[in-house]
């Protein structure tokens, strides 16, 4: 089990921004891809069924553990954002995590004669 301690906080940026467990989604997620780029349909129910289920009880037992060493600061982070699989699709509670910026909005478009559009 992690150490939880009120010095170092909570990280809310990089993929803690859209899920409180990243780890636990992306080891998933490489052995569910594995099982399917070989073929492998009984260690994809092994994942499934054993994996999976194994890191979400884990995710839970530090949620306890997070809970009761940050408090409310911990209970804000975790009506932000998701346990392990994130909320992608606006339109549904919480946030949106994702914005649509146009690359050229932050680019200051000219005309050929240097003046602008």
């Amino acid at each position: 089990m992690p150490k939880a301690d009120r010095e170092t906080g909570i990280v809310t940026t990089g993929p803690y921004r859209q899920v409180r467990h990243p780890i636990y989604l992306g080891l998933t997620m490489l052995a569910a891809g594995q099982a399917v780029a070989f073929s492998s349909w009984p260690a994809l129910l092994i994942v499934l069924t054993g994996l999976a289920p194994n890191f979400a009880w884990r995710a839970c037992a530090e949620e306890t553990l997070l809970s009761r060493t940050f408090g409310e600061r911990y209970a804000a982070c975790r009506r932000r954002t998701r346990m392990i699989i994130p909320n992608l699709v606006r339109g549904t509670a919480g946030p949106s995590r994702f914005e649509y910026r146009s690359p050229s909005a932050d680019l200051d478009i000219r005309s050929r004669d240097g003046r602008g559009t």
